[in-house]
């Protein structure tokens, strides 16, 4: 409004309106259109506000509390308040906190009403559209307000807009892979600093990835490398193998696999020298001692197909790999097959060194063997035995059928022994109706009593000449390389002395040169007749030796031992006639007896203590030894932790892997395990750690010399403080005198198995065995 005057006097008032809602309404309208997210409020001189989207400006008008003069009950809320009272400068950006959220804000004064108009932007509604649009919004709010107020309103576009657009265009360079562009913005402002920041942190990703970069370059090359180096070896001829310090197999190839005939997971970890065939059963030695001196080694060696003893003849060089550092971390085995070369050579040998009317080697070829063998001997690497046997009576056969007849024979006999003989063992016709075999002798003897009662009954069953049926026999000498004299010729007579023996003592039997070992084996074949005789006929009988507990003088338990008193042979000791069951069928039946009839002696004991039973290695092998406790136990109705299993620590040792899971199982049933005869084997304390075992057994060649013997004092001693140790029970067996129990209740070994208290009682004194001190 404005006065209207006359001649200086006031005539009337002047008065223009205009609709303050539309103006407002148009500038909302126009601040959408630009889709920033913009607001504005608006507040006179006084503070009073005028328009505020969150209240509107008829609502303001009505209500006096919203009124900022109104503080005490206005219901406008303090952070607006707060921004209005605050000092400002026009143009200048601002930030408050409004409803908890972060708010931008521009004031403009229009000095014409005397209004303010703020406009605001939270931070979140900003920081999601692009810069343009931030523009344009402050463009479109800045014509509307030139428009509406006549006024020209100039925002900090400088200072803010450029400025984030150029952050906008660093980040989206940067997201498109230009990490390597840098944009600097001066000023010490926020934008400033993100800007530093990004520039900063692209620095740091660009050296990441330069770093990465360079590291994939690298492990291209060696993949490539490695890639051209299995391609090689794929190509070679040769097989490779590559081996860990202790000559165990870390890598093999395919070509290897073949060689060997067996899978991969087979021969990983497996021992080279466990693939090289028995024939060259001295040569790992050798290695070992080159590789030491030579760092290398070179040769031919014969492998054996897995699971088989096929012979792969291989030329083979061994050479170490080597760190940085010059150390030899690893082997590389190279390996190339020359079977076929030493098939070509042997066909050729075979020319010169085989009978032509059996097919079989001759004599040259044998003897030639035959002194390879005793070389090999002499270094203590192969025993053997060797065999002469020639046709009993042989001059009637020709007499009788002609020389055709028999050369017909012989004929026949050639191809049985090559059809039931081994591979592995020579044989060769000597001459006439001679022959020899060599065969390898294992463990023991019983191998060379099973060859030879082969060849007696394959000599045994009749021959045809011309449709005719033959019956013919032979006797066959023996001599053995262990005992014998170390010379091929010499051994050949031997073995030709022994089988006249046999010739003398009947024929058709088998005869050794040994005269102590001639005695051995008939006394072995006689003790184990009788011992299959006694089994059927119940003859066998056990034994119980208690066991003491002397700190306590009290009885602890028993140990089952087997006893056999013959009718022919008297007593025969267990150290006799059991390693001869071992070797035969017997022992399995053997072990079941003595288990049944212990486990049943257990159940009818009045004084319930633990039973031991020794468990034989061919039962422990077989098995089945977990099933047959839990049978019995069952069948008897006994407490399993009354009986205990002793197994020698000798047969744990022979495969421990098998041994802990069957020792596991045995543990499952609930009996308690001892290992038998400790201290004589070689089980390492990692292993005893892993064996589930309650008690470990001193070996009684330990106790019988204490205490003149300072090496067993000291050994015993050991065991006892290790088995402590280890939370084991200890007990000492074979104690025999006041001395060697003074000994052990000074170690704290108060167990006691032996002479001193009681010797191996038949079963109805062993009930009535009690306790006495002998101090």
């Amino acid at each position: 409004m404005s006065p209207i005057a006359v001649d200086g006097k006031s005539v009337g008032i002047f008065a223009s309106a205009i609709n303050v809602d539309n103006v407002i309404n148009e500038l909302r309208n126009k601040l959408k259109e630009s889709q920033n997210g913009s607001e504005i409020f608006i507040y006179d001189a006084s503070g009073n506000l005028v328009f505020h989207p969150d209240y509107g400006s008829r609502l303001i008008r009505q209500n006096d509390n919203l009124h900022l003069l109104q503080r005490t009950n206005s219901i406008v809320r303090s952070s607006i308040v707060d921004f209005i009272t605050l000092d400002k400068q026009s143009g200048e950006i601002y930030q408050f906190t409004d409803w908890g959220n972060k708010v931008f804000a521009v004031v403009q004064d229009i000095p014409l009403n005397d209004w303010t108009v703020v406009s605001y932007v939270p931070e979140k509604v900003m920081l999601q559209h692009a810069n343009q649009q931030l523009m344009k919004m402050l463009s479109i709010i800045a014509i509307l307000l030139t428009i509406l107020f006549f006024m020209t309103i100039w925002l900090t576009r400088r200072y803010v807009s450029i400025r984030l657009r150029q952050t906008a265009n660093l980040i989206t360079r940067a997201s498109n892979g230009h990490l390597d562009l840098r944009q600097h913005i001066n000023g010490e402002d926020e934008i400033a600093q993100v800007n530093d920041k990004l520039n900063h942190l692209f620095d740091r990703f660009s050296s990441r990835l330069e770093g990465k970069r360079i590291a994939i370059e690298q492990l291209k090359l060696e993949v490539e490398e490695n890639r051209a180096l299995a391609q090689a070896v794929s190509y070679s001829d040769n097989a490779v193998l590559i081996l860990e310090l202790d000559f165990t197999i870390g890598f093999v190839d395919s070509k290897s696999l073949k060689l060997l005939n067996c899978d991969r997971d087979i021969v990983l970890g497996s021992r080279f020298f466990s693939h090289i065939h028995n024939l060259m059963a001295f040569i790992p030695e050798q290695i070992v001692n080159d590789i030491r001196r030579k760092q290398s080694w070179h040769g031919e060696l014969v492998l054996k197909e897995f699971g088989s003893e096929n012979q792969v003849w291989v030329n083979t060089t061994i050479t170490p790999m080597r760190d940085d550092n010059g150390h030899v971390t690893k082997y590389v085995v190279s390996l190339q097959d020359i079977s076929f070369i030493k098939d070509s050579q042997s066909k050729i040998e075979k020319l010169a060194y085989t009978d032509e009317l059996t097919n079989l080697a001759n004599r040259s070829f044998f003897v030639a063997q035959l002194e390879k063998f005793v070389e090999m001997n002499k270094r203590g690497h192969f025993n053997f035995a060797l065999l002469h046997f020639d046709i009993d009576d042989f001059k009637r056969v020709n007499d009788k059928y002609g020389y055709e007849g028999g050369d017909s024979i012989l004929t026949q006999l050639g191809q049985r022994l090559t059809e039931r003989l081994r591979r592995e063992d020579v044989v060769a016709r000597m001459g006439g109706d001679e022959f020899a075999l060599i065969i390898g002798m294992g463990d023991s003897e019983q191998s060379i009593l099973n060859t030879a009662t082969t060849i007696l009954n394959l000599v045994a069953e009749p021959f045809k000449i011309k449709d005719q049926s033959v019956q013919i026999n032979t006797s066959i000498g023996i001599t053995l390389s262990n005992d014998d004299v170390k010379d091929a010729e010499i051994l050949l007579q031997h073995a030709d002395l022994a089988m006249f023996e046999a010739k003398n003592n009947g024929k058709n039997t088998f005869n050794f040169f040994t005269q102590e070992l001639n005695d051995t084996v008939k006394e072995r074949l006689d003790i184990e007749l009788a011992l299959t005789k006694a089994l059927s006929q119940d003859k066998l009988e056990l034994y119980y030796q208690p066991k003491v507990d002397f700190h306590k003088q009290q009885l602890v338990g028993y140990e089952a031992l087997l006893r056999w008193m013959d009718d022919d042979l008297g007593f025969v000791s267990p150290a006799k006639f059991i390693p001869i069951a071992e070797q035969s069928h017997l022992i399995l039946e053997i072990s079941d007896w003595v288990m049944e009839n212990a486990i049943k002696f257990v159940s009818s004991l009045d004084n319930k203590v633990p039973v031991s039973i020794n468990i034989s290695a061919r039962q422990f092998e077989s098995g089945t030894c977990s099933e047959t406790i839990e049978l019995l136990i069952k069948k008897y109705n006994v407490d399993p932790n009354l009986v205990e299993l002793e197994i020698t620590e000798s047969y744990l040792m022979a495969d421990v892997e098998d041994a802990i899971l069957q020792l596991h199982e045995m543990k499952q049933i609930g009996v308690q395990i001892s290992i038998d005869d400790f201290g004589t084997g070689y089980s390492s304390l990692s292993y005893l750690k892993r064996f589930p075992v309650n008690t470990l057994k001193i070996d009684r060649s330990f106790i019988q010399d204490i205490p003149h013997d300072v090496n067993d004092v000291e050994i015993t001693g050991a065991i006892i403080a290790m088995a402590k140790k280890l939370g084991l029970e200890v007990i000492a067996e074979g104690a025999e005198t006041k001395e060697q129990i003074d000994f052990l209740q000074l170690n704290e070994c108060y167990l006691v198995q032996g002479y001193f208290y009681s010797k191996p009682l038949p079963e109805h004194a062993a009930r009535q065995w009690q306790f006495t001190n002998l101090k």
